[in-house]
């Protein structure tokens, strides 16, 4: 054993204050070498090892078990002190409230990582043994479930609380943060989405307001219901809804129905909604419930051949071919847009099937994931660079070289949905899809133009197939055309 020191020390006196008025139960205490301060970054890799090992021995005991991590942040937020003044502190310190928040991966083993050696975070390493911990935690809960080699996000295991952002009301930050287990058939929301009681609103809605019935608002209306229209969400202006909303009636009497604005002169006094937003009033959102939100990884052929590269996708019945989509007779493919925030459009796939009448394993959800750096992808996985032309995923480029193992093999973003109709007509053509009848690919925004364009220049041929393909291309920003004429 080695000699505590200062830090451990000081943890543990506070521990002997509280053991006194409480049985606490047994302590073990784990240091962190000296080298952190400058050399965090080379030997992050062995502590989140350290961790996945210290989490599968945890997870195999059958004690309840507390993990408890305990670091400064930046220490250079101010000058005048003898570790100075570093620019780096604030995103430093930003990118470790993303991953408590989140249990996002790429913000603190690429985002923090790469600032961590010129802040002086002198407890860091504990946060990569943490998050490793957690990891081989849900890994483990995933194949006691009968559902191991699925590849789902960290929060379907975890939930995360920051109960403190991050702040420096001294020379160094901090923060406080919680992570519990999630009971297994607890429903999950897509990142960065407002969950509700009853289900989870869209990105879009910002911290929204929950209806209590299956619907919610976007941040600054609230719900209502509209006459001749029902139920509806109107601005908010303290207690009071936001005006003009309806064109007054000329004379009394029942309410018309609403008719398009334009027509107003048609029918002078009628009552005529103004449209949707410059009225004060919009459409509701629809909440949506889709599980643990599972990322599953298909195999991709990669130019030049060398291994394998991956592909994430979500998807509502298992991997393509699993034994769950026997029943399919849709299979919806969903394309998320710029955001990458594929769990978002797969959420509100599963839930567009369920209104569509195409529920109880009808209808098979897939979510496709083009990822960035910024995602984080694990080794192996497919990533495209963003950058336009040659890494630009909605446009068919080839994805980066240093995804894969060789640093060669790369493929198109149009193969990657090549690869998802090819994999669905062998699990038809085998057997392990016999309803399959239909396979829509739906995109909005950036993912409206791959589609288009996949439609344009996909290898696979329209017939013969085993079953149709329809391709939704919803507001794209731009339309591929095969010469000067425009419609």
């Amino acid at each position: 054993p080695m000699p505590l020191h200062w830090g451990e020390v000081l943890a543990l006196s506070y521990v002997a204050n509280a053991s006194a008025a409480h049985c606490l139960p047994p302590l073990v205490t784990l240091g962190l070498p000296l080298s952190r301060y400058n050399l965090s970054s080379a030997v992050a890799t062995g502590f989140l090892q350290l961790g996945r090992d210290l989490g599968r021995l945890l997870e195999a005991s059958s004690k309840r078990v507390a993990l408890l991590v305990s670091t400064d942040l930046a220490h250079t937020h101010w000058r005048n002190t003898s570790f100075g003044f570093s620019p780096h502190a604030a995103p430093f310190d930003a990118a470790l409230g993303t991953w408590a928040a989140r249990l996002d991966a790429g913000a603190l083993l690429r985002g923090s990582a790469a600032l961590v050696d010129q802040v002086y975070s002198c407890g860091w390493l504990g946060l990569p043994m943490l998050h490793g911990a957690l990891e081989a935690a849900a890994e483990a809960e995933e194949r006691k479930a009968g559902q191991g080699g699925k590849w789902s996000p960290l929060n379907a295991s975890w939930a995360a609380t920051l109960t403190a952002a991050p702040a420096h009301p001294t020379y160094y930050g901090m923060m406080a943060a919680v992570f519990q287990r999630r009971r297994r058939d607890a429903f999950v929301c897509p990142a960065n989405t407002h969950r509700c009681a009853d289900g989870c609103a869209p990105v879009e809605a910002g911290a929204a307001v929950c209806c209590g019935d299956g619907t919610a608002c976007a941040s600054g209306y609230r719900c209502a219901d509209r006459p001749s229209f029902g139920p509806a969400c109107v601005r908010a202006r303290g207690d009071r809804e936001a005006a003009p909303e309806f064109i007054p009636e000329a004379a009394p009497g029942p309410r018309p129905e609403p008719v398009p604005v334009l027509a107003a002169a048609e029918a002078p006094g009628a009552a005529v909604p103004l449209p949707m937003g410059t009225a004060g009033w919009e459409l509701r959102y629809h909440l949506c419930r889709a599980g643990a939100l599972p990322l599953h990884r298909l195999a991709l052929p990669a130019a030049p051949p060398g291994q394998p590269l991956l592909f994430p996708y979500y998807s509502n019945l298992g991997p393509v071919g699993h034994h769950a989509a026997a029943s399919a007779e849709v299979a919806l493919i969903v394309q998320h847009g710029s955001g990458r925030n594929a769990d978002d459009y797969f959420c509100s796939g599963v839930q567009a099937a369920a209104m569509a009448g195409l529920g109880g394993g009808r209808a098979l959800v897939l979510a496709p994931r083009f990822m960035e750096p910024a995602d984080g992808p694990p080794p192996s996985v497919v990533w495209w660079n963003g950058t336009f032309p040659e890494g630009c995923w909605r446009c068919g480029a080839e994805s980066d070289p240093r995804a894969s193992r060789d640093g060669r093999s790369t493929v198109s973003s149009f193969a990657v949905l090549d690869a998802l109709l090819d994999a669905l007509g062998a699990a038809k053509t085998s057997g392990a899809l016999p309803s399959l009848r239909r396979v829509v690919l739906a995109g909005h925004s950036s993912g409206g133009q791959i589609v288009q364009r996949h439609a344009i220049f996909s290898r696979v041929p329209p017939r013969p197939q085993p079953f149709a393909v329809r391709h939704v291309a919803a507001n794209p920003s731009s339309y591929a055309y095969f010469g000067p004429e425009r419609w």
